[in-house]
């Protein structure tokens, strides 16, 4: 019991009913704090929200499928019967996309805050966000950064690690954008992989980015 619980109870005239709730009161105010902090630690702890869904967009087709059908093809190779009505639809073969899906770019996680803290990883953002993205535009780089950076934390980023560690509920994605800078991409990847793959961060450095 407080001292001011103390000093009351000791007033003339202080029941000994008076005395239990005041106990009681006490008590009961003590678990409430205790649920409080515990229901604060809980909340902290709890993961960032993912993408559950992703949402396929090519020419005015628009299909929507979860997250957990893109994992089970990334991990088996299997299709679900709408992801194959899908690829079918956007004229894509399973295995290019699942390449798409799964192609790595070796990074460190010190290397990539250091692009996306620079001038080239503003636009870095702007790029991917024209095929990657959520409903609400403006929040497009915010979470894009944050996907990026969790997706980082092995050192390697892919497309399939950057749609599960999106933080929101729905993600688009536009096939025929992220098809064409696929392509693009690999082709870069083959005559500069060397800065891909650990150079760009001295570069960065070198420039005083």
């Amino acid at each position: 019991m407080g001292p001011a619980l103390g000093v009351l109870s000791q007033m003339k005239g202080f029941t000994a009913e008076n005395k239990t709730m005041l106990k009681l009161g006490h008590r009961l105010r003590l678990a409430l704090t205790g649920l409080v902090i515990l229901g604060t630690v809980i909340t902290i702890a709890l993961p960032t929200p993912a993408a559950e869904t992703v949402v396929l967009r090519y020419g005015i087709f628009r299909g929507s499928l979860p997250v957990s059908d893109l994992n089970e093809f990334v991990e088996t190779g299997e299709t679900s019967r709408r992801l194959r009505r899908y690829l079918r639809l956007a004229d894509l073969e399973e295995e290019q996309f699942r390449q798409i899906l799964t192609e790595e770019v070796s990074t460190s996680p010190r290397t990539l805050k250091l692009l996306l803290g620079s001038p080239a990883g503003d636009v870095l953002l702007q790029e991917v966000s024209e095929y990657l993205y959520v409903p609400n535009r403006r929040d497009d780089q915010d979470k894009l950064r944050t996907a990026l950076t969790t997706s980082a934390e092995d050192s390697q980023i892919s497309l399939i690690e950057v749609l599960q560690n999106y933080p929101s509920d729905r993600v688009y994605i536009n096939v025929n954008r992220v098809v064409s800078t696929y392509q693009q991409f690999a082709s870069i990847q083959e005559r500069f992989g060397g800065i891909l793959n650990g150079r760009l961060s001295e570069i960065i450095e070198g420039l005083g980015l």
